[in-house]
């Protein structure tokens, strides 16, 4: 047999590139022979091999990335192997060049021929620990769960068909959970058994995320519970934390997840009396927000489309709403308790008000010490933010981040419908901070008190009742995969 060959160790591939040297072009599909080195570790050498012209082009597809004899596959990108039979072959995902929304794309090399199952099964293996084992000796454990109805109706195709194969290359081991009906994901959650979990999966929209994270604090053991990360592949309409945590497409939230990369991020208490306590991951809406997107529910077959189109009802209409509001500002000191309480953490700057006795006039008198009235009684956007995207297309709080410790108050009140489609046109990249007519307020907690029919009251998407609420901020408190 001749032809050109190269080497590859797999001892460790983490963090380093590998480098695949294919046979001059008239050689199709290189053999790939595993041996065991002295030290542990694993080399692959690459002979050619005369094949047909189909396998050629499938060749030539994979070579032309580089223009060059070598292939280069990115420790980054590499995420495990298949091995079937006495073949293996790798699985990568490189880096798409959008700057504003980097994306990743599944890829597959050629199959390479082995001297045997046991050595193409060797080699896949060590690949997977390497990539994205996180250098463990076990397959790391997913729990997934699966919300069919989100958005479109595709998240179980997506899943299955595009995550699943992903999860199987890098070896992870999963356990799959579809949910059957409004309210199953928190009852879910709280079943799980998070012990050595390195993610709980959530396939679907952020109502899904939203249910998750109740699910989340109603435990008992809420403290670990909230130290193993939530993950989101974007099968919804809105899919807030995976445009936040950089994971904009299912392909890239795969790759996230295979990786294991995850950061803390702020969550808020949701306060109505005498109700029993939420929390939110995003947003608490009230106004023109609400009424493009749950006034829009009838419209999910649309996808994403159908906020562009309630956005632009709401700016022709040109409606406001009676509110008011009172905030705690991100600039003074939070509360230096920091305890927890059995149903969450604490909330110690709520806690120095009486929430179901307090009813302060409009003076600034009657506020709490620290507390400042929202300057406004009418409003037609109003969202507190906690994170910079509301969705996959608008950073409607370019200035939120996910551990700052306080929520974005983004309003206004007298907006004209040019000034409404600026804000429109902008959202996509923040600037449409710079509207005239467009407030930014920073708060550590607040109190909101809708004054309006017409609309609706929402917290991450979801509708609670339209009557007095009051939020706090719990800083860095849960964690998310992100890219």
């Amino acid at each position: 047999m001749s032809g050109s060959t190269g080497s590859l160790d797999l001892g460790s591939v983490e963090n380093q590139d590998v480098f695949i040297q294919p046979v001059p072009l008239a050689w199709q599909n290189e053999a790939l022979l595993a041996r065991g080195q002295p030290d542990g570790g694993l080399s692959v050498s690459f002979q050619g091999q005369r094949q047909s012209a189909g396998l050629l082009t499938r060749l030539l597809e994979y070579c032309a990335v580089t223009h060059s004899p070598e292939v280069k596959i990115s420790g980054d990108d590499l995420i495990g192997a298949v091995a079937e039979g006495s073949s293996v072959q790798f699985w990568h995902c490189p880096q798409s060049r959008s700057i504003k929304k980097p994306t990743r794309m599944l890829k597959k090399t050629v199959c390479y021929q082995c001297e045997s199952q046991e050595a193409a099964e060797n080699a896949a293996a060590r690949v997977r620990q390497s990539s994205s084992w996180s250098a463990s000796s076990s397959p790391p454990e997913i729990a997934v769960i699966i919300n069919p109805h989100s958005g479109t109706g595709r998240a179980a195709d997506c899943y299955w068909n595009v995550v699943k194969p992903i999860f199987a290359a890098a070896g992870l081991s999963t356990v799959e959970h579809t949910t059957t009906h409004a309210g199953h994901a928190p009852v879910i959650v709280q079943q799980l058994q998070m012990h050595g979990l390195r993610a709980v999966v959530l396939v679907g929209g952020d109502g899904t995320v939203w249910e998750a994270l109740q699910g989340y604090m109603a435990r008992p053991d809420w403290k670990e519970a909230v130290q193993v990360p939530l993950a989101q592949i974007p099968a919804g309409s809105g899919n807030a934390l995976a445009a936040n945590a950089n994971t904009w497409s299912p392909v890239t939230a795969a790759w996230a997840v295979c990786k294991g990369k995850h950061t803390a991020f702020d969550v808020f208490s949701v306060v109505q009396p005498p109700a029993k306590r939420a929390f939110g991951f995003l947003s608490v809406a009230y106004g023109m927000i609400t009424n493009l997107d749950i006034g829009t529910e009838h419209l999910r077959w649309l996808g994403p489309l159908r906020f562009t189109y309630g956005a632009l009802q709401q700016i022709l209409l040109r409606k406001s709403w009676s509110i008011r509001m009172a905030y705690y500002p991100a600039e003074l000191p939070a509360p230096h308790y920091r305890g927890s309480q059995a149903d969450g953490p604490a909330t110690p700057i709520l806690d120095r008000i009486d929430r179901e006795a307090w009813t302060p006039n409009d003076h600034a008198s009657n506020l709490p010490e620290g507390w400042h009235w929202v300057p406004t009684d009418q409003v037609q956007m109003c969202v507190a933010c906690n994170l910079p995207w509301l969705d996959l297309e608008n950073n409607v709080a370019p200035h939120a981040s996910f551990g700052s410790g306080a929520m974005d108050l983004v309003y206004t009140s007298e907006l004209q419908r040019l000034q409404g489609l600026q804000v429109l046109l902008k959202a996509s990249d923040g600037t449409h901070l710079n509207v005239k007519g467009v407030k930014l307020l920073k708060m550590r907690a607040f109190m909101l008190e809708p004054r309006s029919s017409g609309t609706w009251l929402a917290v991450d998407g979801e509708a609670i009742p339209r009557e007095r609420v009051f939020i706090e901020v719990h800083p860095r408190l849960c964690r998310v995969i992100t890219a």
